[in-house]
């Protein structure tokens, strides 16, 4: 029986219609009682790029979901009297270093108070010395990191390139390519 309503009918309901809505609520109750809804829990959430996909163990996809990116902001090579923020990358000699505490620069200091090493390219891979440094334009576009699985990682990475990567141990790390493969930006080991 469908509930019927003072206001859609226009006039005081029966004493019948009462107890009709009464007895189709109380159905209706009974129904979620004895047969309740089944729960969908998470199968699997994927990342491609920056959208993150959940979807149900009865296939449902709840949702696609962008994922924030930090912006870096490329600065060129180090230079006196420069007002430096958080997420400025800056090169000093074969170095490229992010700045982690807003200042003014007045000497540079490669402590952990401002500046966190990134890559050290004379130093990458072994030892083995680059015959030169990737350059950062002084005036580059800003640059996003992309957020990566490990399935999702490109295969041929130009060198230099940086983003982040969903470890199920680690967490979300920051990952470099050295050209050759993709390597943790804070110990330098290999992602296998």
């Amino acid at each position: 029986m469908t509930i019927i309503y003072r206001a859609d009918k226009g006039a005081p309901l029966t004493s019948n219609e009462l107890d009709g809505n009464f007895k189709d609520l109380a159905e209706r109750i009974l129904a979620l009682e004895t047969t309740p809804l089944q729960a969908e829990s998470i199968a699997k959430i994927e990342v491609q790029g920056d959208l993150m996909t959940v979807t149900g163990s009865k296939g449902t996809v709840f949702g696609h979901f962008p994922l924030p990116k930090v912006i870096f902001h490329p600065r060129g090579s180090w230079r006196s009297e420069m007002s430096y923020a958080v997420y400025d990358l800056v090169r000093v000699k074969a170095k490229l270093y992010i700045c982690q505490s807003p200042h003014i620069s007045t000497e540079f200091q490669s402590n952990k108070k401002y500046w966190q090493l990134l890559v050290d390219w004379g130093e990458i891979r072994q030892g083995k010395v680059l015959p030169h440094a990737p350059s950062i334009s002084s005036s580059p576009p800003l640059k996003r990191l992309s957020l990566y699985e490990k399935k999702t990682l490109p295969k041929t990475p130009e060198i230099g390139e940086l983003g982040m990567l969903i470890d199920d141990k680690l967490g979300i790390i920051v990952v470099y390519s050295d050209g050759n493969a993709w390597l943790r930006l804070s110990d330098q080991q290999s992602i296998h």
